[in-house]
């Protein structure tokens, strides 16, 4: 056989082999991989997106075309503001976050405001609701707003900063006329109006000088101050200066005489507030100043007790009935005699 023609056989042989060997994968599995299907367009069902702290919101993806094989990842710019998981968006804090869903190499955003929760006033209170100044003299307005824990902020404002400027409550008069200093909370507001009148005179600023003076070693009503000055021959309108422009918190000076009564004596929780109010100081004043001050009024009947027995003698019986005339409840006197009659 001509060599060439044997050649041209083998050759063919081993063509037939290898597409047999091909085919057959060598036993091995011939299934191959679907074809990819990449994304030519990707949309989201919101381009802007407004939510409170703690809400949520599912961003929905569309992408094309359809049955593409390119997953989604979604991101955000800002985690501490809002995360994404699988589009679910959550607000976290107050602030702004773009959040972006990519599939293969199209992408889309969504920019989103997470705003706070408002909780808005529904009232708003003052302590006053008319002032008198002096020049250079100033008081602090005390504002209340319900509900506790409303987030409106308190704005103040004077309705002539040439006469009294107003600063976190703080009036201060600048020259002599009339004003009015408004206090706002959300859409809830109340005023107080403001006179100034005109300098002081020498006998003023010496009323001034000794009630800051009373003031630095002791406490005092509003009343009680005034009194006080009349008493050391100040003139009525001259002790009515010094009061009013003394700068002092009534409701910090019913404090802190409550809390001297107790640093050498024992008082009621009524007994105490009684004596405040004997003091001159307002009802709300003693109220608060009592309900501050952190005595133990189970203590306080147990001292009072040991006060009583200590100068003269009572039954069990009447120490119990003297103690309830003190203002002290039943169970705190039963506690303090059972105590001390054992």
């Amino acid at each position: 056989m001509d060599k060439r023609i044997v050649v041209l056989i083998v050759a063919a042989l081993a063509i037939v082999v290898i597409a047999a060997a091909a085919m057959s994968g060598g036993g091995s599995d011939n299934k191959k991989d679907p074809e990819a299907i990449h994304a030519t367009d990707i949309m989201i069902d919101k381009t802007t997106l407004s939510l409170n702290e703690g809400d949520s919101y599912s961003l929905k993806a569309t992408i094309v075309p359809e049955g593409c094989t390119d997953p989604v990842v979604w991101s955000s710019s800002n985690p501490s503001v809002c995360s994404v998981s699988d589009g679910k968006v959550i607000g976290i804090k107050a602030g702004s976050a773009t959040i972006t869903a990519q599939c293969g190499t199209e992408k889309t955003s969504c920019f989103v405001e997470v705003k706070a929760i408002v909780i808005p006033a529904t009232e708003i209170s003052i302590d006053k609701t008319t002032l008198c100044l002096y020049p250079n003299g100033s008081s602090t307005i005390t504002a209340t707003v319900t509900p506790n824990g409303s987030t409106d902020k308190v704005v103040w404002t004077s309705s002539d900063a040439s006469i009294c400027t107003v600063s976190n409550g703080k009036v201060i008069a600048i020259k002599d006329g009339s004003c009015t200093i408004t206090a706002t909370a959300g859409k809830e507001s109340v005023t107080c109006e403001v006179t100034v009148y005109k300098p002081a005179s020498t006998g003023e600023l010496n009323a001034l000088s000794k009630a800051q003076s009373y003031l630095s070693y002791t406490s005092f009503s509003e009343k009680g101050l005034y009194e006080q000055l009349l008493f050391e021959k100040f003139s009525e309108s001259e002790a009515k200066y010094a009061v009013n422009n003394c700068g002092a918190d009534w409701y910090e000076q019913a404090s802190k005489k409550a809390l001297s009564y107790l640093s050498h004596s024992s008082f009621s929780k009524t007994g105490l507030i009684e004596q405040l109010i004997f003091e001159d100081f307002t009802e709300d004043q003693a109220q608060k100043a009592v309900e501050s001050c952190g005595a133990d009024w189970y203590e306080q009947a147990v001292l009072k007790a040991k006060s009583y027995l200590s100068h003269s003698s009572f039954s069990k019986e009447d120490l119990y009935e003297q103690l309830l005339f003190e203002g002290f409840t039943e169970d705190q006197a039963q506690k303090a005699v059972d105590q001390l009659y054992v």
